[in-house]
């Protein structure tokens, strides 16, 4: 449903995404791919068709990913959506609960990486945007008939 809502979002809210986000994204997604390929074993030759299929579709992905992320970031400025302390507490505590472990040991793991804490704030202001967009919408099951 969220995909579906941002789908719709960017169709009625065409825009470029900058050219450097893009190839970032891009190299990222071709970097996991190759790994992906090569922990089962599978090597595709750079000028196999399979590969420029592969290295196209993500091209069109990543541009697609980045604007997703640029518009979901430009509604939460727009909307004054944050994330508080209380938020981040609260999800950690949440987290901890779902996984039966303690507090400090989830919190441990989210600043493993360098930028841990931030991106886990990153994704928790995507949720709370994506939750207000939900609910905002209207949503029309196309399924049903009436």
């Amino acid at each position: 449903l969220e995909e579906e809502l941002l789908d719709e979002l960017l169709k009625r809210n065409s825009f470029d995404a900058p050219r450097s986000l893009v190839e970032a994204r891009h190299a990222h997604m071709m970097k996991e791919a190759k790994v992906h390929f090569l922990s089962r074993g599978l090597q595709l030759e750079q000028s196999s068709e399979d590969y420029q299929r592969m290295e196209a579709d993500l091209e069109e992905l990543s541009e697609k990913e980045v604007k997703k992320h640029l518009l979901v970031e430009a509604i939460a400025q727009k909307e004054s959506i944050e994330v508080s302390d209380e938020d981040v507490e609260a999800r950690i505590q949440e987290i901890a609960g779902e996984h039966e472990q303690s507090v400090e040991k989830v919190k441990a793991d989210i600043q493993k990486p360098e930028d841990g804490m931030e991106r886990f704030k990153t994704n928790l202001l995507r949720r709370k945007t994506l939750d207000f967009l939900l609910s905002q919408a209207k949503i029309i099951d196309k399924g049903k008939k009436g």
